[in-house]
């Protein structure tokens, strides 16, 4: 029926004001707030701020909740250096990795629907999903992909993130050409791109993308409205921290890297206050306020070991820890002990940003760490146990300082390690080919192409698609030593 253009307007009108109704509901629904909200604990202010000057961390960001309320929720420091503007509760920040538990629950969620098992094959949904090895292209399961026990290694395949070009199912195309580096469910193996596969389960059973999925069922149910999926949405945003990291010896602001290729693997981007209903959410098993997302049965799922990390005396955390006496990767989620309390935690590094969630179900507490720091040279547990250790009624100790000498000590084996590599070069050497005949395309089966192009002074450069840039001294190749440089950081 043809209303005409004011009938038009009104229906418009009443549509807007219902859904302004339904957002203030969830709004109020989630909004678990006490009025202590501003008050730190004893001392916690002071320890923040020498965590960020004994690290040299611009901005940090914080959330703690406890008993279903978000007892503190604090910024400190600014959003990027050389700028005023300060750090809050409400400052975007990207929260890398801690996006796994997010795609966890997003098939936590279809799990329950029955629209998926979670020891489905994954080329029941995914029929082009392929890797190395066809016996384990048949048997991986999705229980596999979230528990990190593909024979995959850490990183392996990150590459394929670089390339802004490349599609989701190309990138999964390309695994195919990638070598396991052990047997398939013999080890803990983090890897990225099994968690872009996991998320890709999502579409191929609902219609809806991973992005617009987590968005509807999860971020609209808890008010997350700060929250995001997509680079370009933050950083078009108001309140946004910059990510930072050392370039040639100074503390630099360097650009946000394109996450979109990577998805249900490290995509989110998030505040600490956003994230505090996510926590309750969590601690909840699937509830909040009377609303259930998930049920028990699917939250405990995920908090269920799948694979075993080792823990010994030689590790750091047998070293720092000794009274550790387990440590395992569910869903999304690692877990170990601390102080007689299961912990259910993830940390998140992207290029230049840091970022921690933390769960100690039996005490009813929950906390999410975020800063602008590159997660190399800032290690959040300096302040994931001080947290940890106020609530717990522990006796307090300078994790900060202790960590940092930890931090310090692997830099200065690291730089004697390459002192005696550089030692073993033979030198005056020349390359056996003119320099510009190393100039060209350069293919690879699993990652693409590179053109190698440009030489002067001894170097030759090999810019990525990602904007960065490899150079190496020719003097060297006999090394094989690639380093990295950024580009110049943005002027605003």
């Amino acid at each position: 029926m043809n209303m005409g253009r004011k009938g038009r307007g009104c229906d418009r009108l009443i549509v807007l004001v219902s859904r302004a109704m339904r957002i203030a509901t969830v709004l109020s629904a989630v909004a678990g707030v006490s009025g202590g909200q501003s008050m730190p604990p004893q001392g916690l202010d002071e320890y923040m701020n020498k965590v960020r000057e004994q690290w040299n961390v611009p901005g940090i960001a914080i959330a703690v909740v406890k008993d279903d309320d978000v007892v503190f929720s604090k910024g400190y420091g600014v959003r990027k250096i050389g700028d005023s503007a300060p750090v809050s509760d409400q400052t975007v920040f990207a929260i890398a990795s801690c996006t796994k538990a997010f795609t966890a629950a997003a098939l936590a969620i279809l799990v329950d629907e029955h629209k998926i098992g979670w020891d489905d094959p994954v080329t029941k949904y995914l029929p082009y999903f392929q890797l190395y090895d066809p016996y384990v292209t048949n048997e991986v399961t999705i229980r596999d992909l979230l528990g990190h026990r593909t024979g995959f290694g850490r990183d392996t395949g990150d590459f394929l993130f670089t390339d802004p070009r490349n599609t989701h199912s190309e990138i999964l195309r390309r695994l195919r050409y990638l070598k396991p580096s052990s047997q398939f469910r013999s080890a803990f193996g983090y890897s990225n791109v099994m968690y872009l596969a996991a998320s890709e389960i999502i579409p191929a059973v609902t219609g809806v993308s991973w992005d617009e999925f987590i968005r509807m069922r999860i971020f609209e149910p808890l008010g997350m409205a700060s929250t995001s999926t997509h680079v370009s949405a933050v950083t078009r945003a108001a309140n946004v921290a910059s990510p930072h990291y050392t370039v040639n010896g100074t503390l630099q602001r360097i650009p946000y890297r394109d996450t979109d290729p990577c998805a249900g693997a490290c995509a989110i981007y998030s505040s600490a206050a956003d994230m505090a209903q996510w926590i309750r959410l969590q601690l909840g098993k699937g509830k909040i306020a009377n609303k259930r997302l998930y049920t028990q049965a699917v939250a405990d799922e995920m908090w269920s070991p799948q694979t075993i990390i080792p823990v010994n005396a030689e590790t750091l955390g047998g070293i720092l820890f000794p009274s550790t006496h387990f440590l395992d990767y569910g869903f999304g989620w690692a877990m170990h002990d601390y102080l007689g309390r299961k912990i259910i935690r993830h940390l998140g590094g992207l290029d230049g940003m840091t970022s921690a969630v933390v769960l100690v179900p039996e005490e009813g507490l929950g906390f999410v760490l975020l800063a602008n720091r590159d997660f190399e040279e800032f290690n959040p547990m300096s302040l994931i146990y001080r947290v940890l250790d106020i609530y717990l009624g522990a006796p307090l100790r300078d994790w900060s300082t202790e960590f940092h000498k930890v931090h310090e000590d692997a830099q200065l084996a690291y730089r004697r390690e390459e002192q005696k590599v550089e030692a073993l070069r033979v030198r005056n050497t020349v390359p056996t080919l003119p320099l510009q005949k190393y100039c060209g395309a350069y293919e690879n089966d699993a990652y693409g192409s590179a053109v190698v192009a440009g030489w002067r002074a001894g170097y030759i450069s090999a810019p990525c698609r990602h904007g960065l840039k490899r150079h190496s001294n020719v003097g060297k190749l006999n090394r094989s030593v690639w380093e990295s440089a950024f580009p110049k950081p943005p002027s605003s």
